[in-house]
């Protein structure tokens, strides 16, 4: 035989021991097994959102202009009654000659209530009227006075001689709470509030000491939620800060996006669990849910399970070292360890995954 010859049988030869060895040492070594182990398991839903003023106001104007000055800036905290703009009144000519024509008849009318008025008073007091025909007459006299002391002030404002008694070009706040918007700038046009418009918005006004959560749910999950469920809420702007909430609200009606269908959830945020971190409004929010929860059950981590259809297995080791595969039933599951309800029990050695 040639030197190659023997050489190559030589290599065999030393492959083949070689590996029966190993498989020989494999053979003889200790499989590395696992046990169950109980925890407390709870399935959560994620919602993503944003937190916002419970309350919103929008301050319209009553009167039609242009914004003359701004009183009050973005950020200002303000009361109810507080001035924040004033309108300048833009003259329409045709508007002020009709005022001016009702005015000079009102007082024609005035005129002749008050003379009436002040001979039926004297009357009544030398006892020649009766209470009943002198409270007619005041009545007519009343309600005379103010429908020209009305008209003067309709006609003051639109000739801008407003006075602090009569109609006023300031715009007040309608409610307390902190300015988040001005959308009109100084010389912006201004339309009054009536029954064919909503009116221009001055200013909007919002309650910083009541928060929301605002989310989107998706149909599969909506119904696993209800009015009431306590909620948790991390917020972008502190990592470490854990608000609570309870879902308040769940809208009636889907919105599709995408081809996704989603519900809005509105949840109460309770502000004295973020202690001294600010919550800023408009700032991303994640809520979580508690929809389903197993107290000291034994677990598994789910990459010991394997599939096969629709059965489940794992792998066990018994005391003569052979590999069993028994099928498990599974319970609740939060992603990461899931439940075992039957298939094994707390002393059966589950083969240790081979890193």
């Amino acid at each position: 035989m040639s030197k190659v010859g023997i050489a190559i049988l030589c290599l065999v030869v030393f492959g083949i021991g070689f590996v029966v060895s190993r498989a020989v040492e494999k053979q003889n070594e200790e499989i590395e097994t696992i046990s169950m182990e109980r925890r407390n398991i709870e399935k959560t839903l994620v919602l993503s959102g944003t937190i916002e003023p419970e309350r919103v106001i929008d301050v319209r104007s009553s009167i039609s202009g242009n914004l003359s000055r701004l009183m009050v800036n973005v950020g200002d905290v303000v009361r109810q009654g507080d001035p924040l703009a004033s309108v300048r009144f833009v003259k329409d000519p045709i508007e002020v000659r009709r005022l001016r024509d009702n005015i000079e008849v009102s007082k024609k009318k005035l005129d002749v209530v008050t003379a009436q008025y002040e001979r039926s008073k004297s009357l009544h007091e030398e006892g020649y009227l009766s209470d009943e025909e002198f409270e007619s007459v005041s009545a007519e006299y009343a309600s005379m006075k103010k429908n020209h002391e009305t008209l003067a002030a309709e006609l003051a404002m639109v000739t801008g001689e407003q006075t602090s008694d009569m109609i006023s070009n300031i715009i007040n706040a309608t409610n307390s709470g902190t300015i988040i918007e001005l959308p009109i700038k100084e010389g912006g046009s201004v339309m009054a509030r009536g029954s064919y418009s909503e009116g221009s918005v001055i200013a909007r006004i919002a309650d910083f000491g009541s928060m929301t959560f605002q989310g989107d749910v998706s149909e599969v999950d909506v119904d696993k939620i209800k009015v009431g469920t306590p909620m948790t809420i991390t917020i972008a702007t502190s990592s470490e800060a854990v608000l609570k909430g309870t879902i308040s609200s769940i809208s009636p009606t889907a919105s599709r996006t995408k081809g996704i269908t989603t519900y809005k959830v509105y949840a109460t945020v309770d502000l004295t669990s973020a202690g001294e971190t600010h919550v800023y409004s408009g700032s991303s929010a994640t809520g979580r849910i508690t929809t389903a929860k197993a107290d000291s059950v034994w677990t598994l981590d789910e990459k010991y399970l394997h599939y096969n259809g629709n059965t489940v297995y794992v792998e066990t080791v018994d005391e003569n070292g052979k590999i069993k595969r028994p099928c498990v039933e599974l319970g609740l599951s939060d992603g990461q360890y899931t439940e075992i309800v039957s298939g094994v029990d707390s002393l059966t050695r589950i083969k240790e995954i081979e890193k």
